[in-house]
């Protein structure tokens, strides 16, 4: 069965990234949140919803009650363990495929429901190789790169485009910034001279939400509700409803040899620009939280990951071995390493 999962914020949201208020190495005072929850954070969203909604979880006054005697059947359910990025054979359960998380717009009147996601960092700009030379990935190239349609005095902005159509708008008219500043109490309430903070969360414009494509097996049924996400334990409301078309065929740009666009965050080797002419990518830090039926504790991961940005734009000069070393599936399971 495949799904279309929407998850609507009831108020400011925050998905944490690698600068914290915690006790860490990337301690910080002033925090911003992620635009998008993490795939693992659906992921474990969706393994929690689906322990709830067969009976194995129990959320009460005192905390949550899992069912220890139904290991077996949980494994079976929601797999034997969290996402790990060094294990490239995982299952988890029911759970066969979840979708980049994207966006969508629904019209309170006529319930129509429009899809949007990140547009392509070259959108309205074309390549081309100029004469002359140039260094670039380590190495000297007989061409110089050169981006029609870019402006040096226009500063770049991330889009989203609707799907479907050349529709385009802008992160600040979808994403509101939701600012909480305060001072963190010491002992007997003792304020701390240094301890002033400033967190960032944000709001989707009305209309807005987050929406993800689900596949499971047909049995049992995803059911909406009520789910938690996010640092702070956002709340949203999930609405499940059946869907036909994949992702790929949602989003799709057409096929083009020239390049290759990240319709999702993407974990690739360091050397991949070594395949590459020319690129237009950002990063994202990734570090990998992880638990099990046999250990329910959380563990986070030592090592630092970094993926590129979805909207990034590679040109290869070796397409088979760019797409090649892209091609991972235990990440696309779950939906990273999705490109056009």
């Amino acid at each position: 069965m495949r799904y279309l999962t929407r998850l609507k914020p009831l108020g400011p949201f925050f998905f944490g990234g690698e600068i914290t208020f915690g006790e860490a190495e990337n301690k910080n005072y002033l925090v911003r949140s992620n635009l998008f929850p993490q795939q693992t954070t659906i992921l474990g969203m969706l393994r929690k919803k689906l322990l709830i909604q067969e009976g194995y979880l129990k959320v009460t006054d005192k905390g949550e009650i899992l069912d220890i005697g139904g290991k077996q059947k949980i494994e079976s359910l929601i797999g034997p363990k969290s996402f790990d990025i060094r294990e490239t054979e995982q299952g988890f359960g029911v759970i066969k495929r979840i979708s980049p998380v994207f966006l969508c717009k629904v019209d309170p009147s006529s319930k129509e429901m429009q899809l949007f996601n990140i547009a392509p960092k070259d959108l309205g700009m074309k390549f081309k190789k100029s004469s002359g030379r140039s260094m670039l990935n380590k190495g000297s190239k007989d061409f110089v790169p050169f981006m029609e349609g870019y402006k040096s005095k226009k500063v770049l902005v991330d889009l989203f485009i609707k799907a479907g159509t050349d529709e385009r708008i802008k992160v600040d008219e979808i994403f509101l910034p939701a600012e909480k500043i305060g001072i963190t109490k010491g002992k007997g309430e003792v304020q701390e001279e240094k301890a002033f903070y400033k967190q960032t969360a944000y709001r989707l414009i009305n209309g807005f939400e987050f929406v993800c494509i689900v596949e499971i097996d047909s049995k049992p049924n995803m059911k909406g509700g009520f789910v938690f996400m996010g640092a702070d334990k956002s709340a949203f409301i999930m609405t499940v409803e059946d869907y036909e078309k994949s992702f790929e065929d949602t989003f799709s740009i057409g096929p083009d040899n020239g390049r290759i666009v990240l319709l999702s965050d993407a974990y690739v080797e360091e050397n991949i620009y070594e395949y590459c002419y020319f690129a237009m990518t950002g990063t994202v830090t990734f570090r990998n939280i992880k638990s099990s039926t046999g250990n329910y504790r959380l563990t986070k991961e030592k090592k630092k990951h970094t993926f590129l940005k979805r909207g990034s734009v590679l040109y290869p000069n070796d397409r088979s071995k760019v797409i090649t070393k892209m091609q991972k599936p235990h990440l696309q399971k779950i939906g990273y390493n999705i490109f056009n």
